[in-house]
């Protein structure tokens, strides 16, 4: 029973602790996460993550009861994400994003995104009805469902068609980016240095700060 301990680190650090603590248990955690492709694999110079673990960590920090991601496609021109967001009526909200910037120091990523709105009814009379509502509520309001969509998420900074995306402010990630030996953290030491869209997977690329 062999599990690379990057593999492990890449899932979470403290799942090294969980694998010598239960052995069997973090090796069975594995082989579930490998069947549904939730797995990230190593690069020659980075880190692979597939679509359908990203889509799980987006759906963890984002989904409540005012909005909820249902899909995520990746494309190399491209990430389009969308968000069934309730607002009196249910808008599906599809957001086309790309990757402009990395900033490791400052644990930042800005995004450039652009957004289309839609009724979200899975009936054609709530489509129908639906589609005049959110008509009529852009027209009075403006289309910046994203913006509103993430007011209350410190994490989020929006200016426009951009987004930067605080990583270090992510409770989920918190505790992955402070992890440390000795003392020493880490990923004060390697971080990102670019992220692309690909088929179906994010290629995030890692360097030495």
């Amino acid at each position: 029973m062999r599990i690379p301990l990057m593999t492990l680190l890449l899932v979470s650090p403290m799942a090294l602790a969980d694998y010598f603590s239960n052995p069997m248990a973090a090796y069975e955690k594995l082989q579930q996460l490998r069947a549904e492709n939730k797995l990230p694999g190593l690069a020659r110079d980075g880190v692979i993550v597939p679509q359908p673990l990203l889509l799980e960590k987006l759906q963890a920090a984002l989904n409540n009861e005012q909005m909820q991601v249902k899909t995520l496609t990746l494309t190399p021109e491209k990430a389009s994400l969308q968000v069934l967001a309730r607002k009196g009526v249910d808008v599906l909200l599809t957001l086309d994003f790309k990757v402009v910037a990395v900033d490791w120091p400052k644990r930042s990523v800005t995004l450039e995104c652009s957004e289309a709105t839609q009724s979200g009814s899975s009936s054609l009379w709530g489509r129908v009805l639906g589609g005049v509502v959110l008509t009529a509520f852009e027209t009075a309001a403006g289309r910046e469902h994203l913006k509103g969509a993430v007011a209350d998420k410190p994490y989020f900074v929006n200016n426009g068609k951009y987004m930067t995306i605080k990583l270090d402010q992510i409770p989920p990630l918190q505790e992955t980016l402070n992890w440390g030996v000795a003392g020493y953290r880490v990923f004060d030491y390697v971080g990102i240095k670019s992220i692309a869209t690909e088929k179906d997977q994010l290629r995030v690329k890692l360097g030495v700060f």
